[in-house]
C-alpha cells in the first residue's frame, strides 16, 4: 500500500510529463517529485543536498533535454519501464522488512538500483548523494523510533556474533536475509523457463494462443507461412545470398506444426527476416555493387513471406506483446548494455548442461545474436528487448532454483536457536554473518547454487545492467560465501 504523500508525488511526477506533453514519465519526473515529498524532504537535507538547484537543473532538463519525448496525442504520460521497476524494487523491499507501506523514501532508495539513468547518474551524483547516504541516514532515524531486539551468539568460529532480530525478517550477521520476493517474476512477453521433476531449468512452450479466438484462421496463416518459406528456401543460396541462412532458420522453426512451435522462437527468427527486407530495401536505393539487392522476383516473395508473417503475430497473444513493446530512450540504452554481460553468461550456462537445458540455452543465445546484429531500427530494438528479458528470465529462475530451498534452511536454522553453533556447526561468511555449513544447510545445497556461487562474476555484471537490484547481488554474494564456507 502507497502512503497519501506517495500517492500525490506520483501524480505530480505525472503530471510533471503530461504538462510538457511528454509520452512517457522518466525516472527524472519521478525524481523531481520526490523533492516535494515530505518523507524524502529530510532525507535531501541530511544528505547535504542543495534541494532548489536540484529541482532547477531538473525543470531545466525536463524543459530542454527531452523534445524526443514530446508527443502531439492528448493521452495521459505512460511511466517508463525504470520508473516502474523503481516503484515495484521498494514494494518488494518494505514487504521484506515486514511493512506494508511504501512512502517516497522507500523509492527514492530504490532508485539508485537504475545506476546508469540520468537521474542517478548525474543529477544525485552531482550533489553526491549516494544510496549508502540514504539507508544510513534511515537506519539512524529507525533505530530513533524502535531500537532493535539483539541477540549475541558465541560460536566456535566466530565469538560475539550479533543477531538483530527484525520483525518478520531472517537475519544472519548484522544484515536480514534477502526476501523470496526480491527475485523478480518472468517477463511473459519474453521466453521464460522453468524446473520439473528435478532435471534442469528447461525452455517452457509457448505454442500459438489466437487474440480473437479465429483459430482457423491462424492455421490457414501458419499454413501459408511454411509454404512460402518452403518455397522461398527452394531458391538457394545463390539467389538469397546472405539471406539464405535467415530465411531456412524461419523454415525450420515452423517444422513441428502448428500446435507445437515456439511462438517466441517464430517471432525472434521472423523478425530477423523482417530486418533483412529493410536491408534489401536499403541495398536497392545505394546501388552499392558490393552490397546488391535481390533479384527482383526473390525480394517480391521475401516481403510477401514477411507480410504473411506480420500477420499471423497480429493475431496471436504473445506474439502481439513481442510486437508491442516498446522501451523509452534510457531503458534501450539499458537493454542494449545488458546484451554483452548476457552473451558471457550464457557461456557458460551452455557448458552446464545438467543446470540448463541445452534448449534453453540455444534459445537465449539465439536471441543475443539476433540483438548483436547491426542496425538501429525498431525491429533491431524488439530484438534487443526480447534478448535482454528471456535472459533475465533465465538468470531470475536459476537464482530462484539456487536460493530458495538454502532460504529456507536458513531461515530454520535463525528461528531454532543457536545450539548448533556451540557444536562447531556455524562460520563466519561475507560481512560478519553467521551461517549453518553443517546440517540443513548442506543438505540443501544444490548443484544451481554452486553454479551461480563459481560464476559469480558474470552473474553480477549482468544483474548490475539488467536488473540493477542489489537484492539479487546479495543472493549471489551469499551463495559465494556459503561456497567458501562448505
Amino acid at each position: 500500500m502507497l502512503t497519501k504523500t506517495l500517492e500525490k508525488t506520483l501524480h505530480r511526477s505525472l503530471a510533471f510529463a503530461n504538462e510538457r506533453r511528454h509520452e512517457y514519465a522518466t525516472l527524472e519526473h519521478l525524481l523531481l517529485a520526490l523533492t516535494y515529498d515530505n518523507d524524502t524532504v529530510d532525507i535531501f537535507a541530511a544528505c547535504k543536498v542543495d534541494l532548489e538547484k536540484l529541482r532547477h537543473e531538473l525543470t531545466d532538463y525536463l524543459d530542454n533535454e527531452l523534445e524526443n519525448l514530446v508527443s502531439n496525442t492528448p493521452e495521459d504520460a505512460k511511466p517508463t519501464a525504470s520508473f516502474q521497476r523503481t516503484l515495484q524494487r521498494a514494494a518488494i523491499h518494505v514487504q521484506s522488512a515486514g511493512s506494508d507501506q511504501v512512502a517516497g523514501s522507500s523509492v527514492l532508495v530504490a532508485m539508485f538500483a537504475e545506476s546508469q539513468s540520468h537521474a542517478v547518474a548525474h543529477f544525485l551524483a552531482t550533489q553526491g548523494m549516494t544510496r549508502l547516504h540514504v539507508v544510513d541516514y534511515m537506519q539512524r532515524r529507525l533505530r530513533k523510533m524502535d531500537p532493535p531486539a539483539v541477540v549475541s551468539v558465541e560460536t566456535m568460529d566466530s565469538p560475539g556474533v550479533t543477531i538483530y532480530a527484525e520483525p518478520r525478517a531472517v537475519v544472519t550477521g548484522n544484515r536480514p536475509l534477502p526476501s523470496s520476493k526480491a527475485i523478480p517474476a518472468q517477463v511473459k512477453s519474453a521466453s521464460t523457463f522453468s524446473r520439473k521433476d528435478g532435471g534442469p531449468i528447461d525452455l517452457v512452450l509457448d505454442p500459438p494462443k489466437s487474440r480473437r479466438r479465429l483459430d482457423a484462421q491462424q492455421r490457414e496463416l501458419f499454413d501459408e507461412m511454411v509454404r512460402k518459406a518452403s518455397a522461398l528456401g527452394r531458391a538457394g543460396s545463390n539467389a538469397l545470398g546472405s539471406y539464405f541462412t535467415a530465411v531456412s532458420a524461419f523454415s525450420e522453426c515452423l517444422a513441428p506444426g502448428f500446435r507445437s512451435i515456439s511462438v517466441a522462437r517464430v517471432w525472434s527468427r521472423g523478425n530477423t527476416l523482417r530486418r533483412c527486407v529493410a536491408a534489401d530495401a536499403r541495398a536497392r536505393k545505394t546501388a552499392d555493387p558490393f552490397t546488391p539487392p535481390l533479384p527482383e522476383e526473390v525480394g517480391e516473395r521475401l516481403v510477401d513471406l514477411v507480410e504473411t508473417f506480420n500477420a499471423f503475430i497480429l493475431n496471436d497473444q504473445k506474439g502481439f506483446e513481442l510486437d508491442s513493446a516498446r522501451l523509452g530512450p534510457q531503458e534501450l540504452g539499458s537493454a542494449k548494455a545488458a546484451i554483452a554481460p548476457a552473451r558471457a553468461m550464457i557461456r557458460a550456462v551452455a557448458a552446464a548442461p545438467k543446470v540448463v537445458s541445452r534448449s534453453a540455452a540455444d534459445t537465449v543465445a539465439e536471441q543475443l545474436d539476433a540483438a548483436s546484429a547491426p542496425g538501429t531500427d525498431l525491429n533491431n530494438d524488439l530484438a534487443t528487448r526480447l534478448a535482454r528479458d528471456s535472459a533475465a528470465n533465465l538468470v531470475a529462475e536459476l537464482i530462484r532454483a539456487a536460493y530458495l530451498p538454502l532460504r529456507k534452511a536458513l531461515a530454520a536454522e535463525g528461528k531454532l536457536g543457536w545450539k548448533g553453533a556451540r557444536e562447531g556447526f556455524y562460520r563466519a561468511v561475507g560481512g560478519g554473518a553467521a551461517v549453518a555449513v553443517g546440517g540443513s544447510i548442506a543438505i540443501h545445497w544444490n548443484a544451481f547454487a554452486e553454479f551461480v556461487a563459481q560464476n559469480s562474476d558474470v552473474f553480477r555484471s549482468f544483474i548490475e545492467t539488467a536488473f540493477t537490484d542489489s537484492a539479487l547481488t546479495q543472493i549471489v554474494d551469499l551463495l559465494v560465501g556459503l561456497l567458501a564456507a562448505m
